[in-house]
């Protein structure tokens, strides 16, 4: 999960359950956010779906993208932590991205 740069506030949090292509969303406390993907967390072949309150935000096949590698590898530097797919949440809607 990302936010966008310098939204972070005390108190917000973002909390989410997974269980294989279902992103079930717990808490949200920002207007928008990012949950970041890779086949060690999700079936990418498959669609991936998006709930919040128990209302499908998104399904959808992601795509694998190069420039979502490149940005986990220069953001966190740590291998375990490389995605290549990314979902952007926007109050009830969610995009792929």
């Amino acid at each position: 999960l990302s936010i966008t740069e310098g939204t972070a506030a005390k108190g917000k949090e973002i909390r989410i359950e997974s269980e294989g292509n279902v992103i079930n969303i717990i808490r949200n406390d920002y207007d928008r956010f990012f949950i970041h993907l890779n086949d060690s967390i999700a079936d990418l072949s498959k669609p991936v779906t998006v709930k919040t309150n128990g209302k499908k935000i998104f399904k959808g096949k992601l795509h694998r993208k190069a420039e979502h590698i490149s940005e986990s590898i220069t953001k966190r530097m740590d291998p375990a932590y490389i995605f290549s797919a990314k979902i952007e949440v926007r109050g009830n809607k969610a995009f792929m991205r």
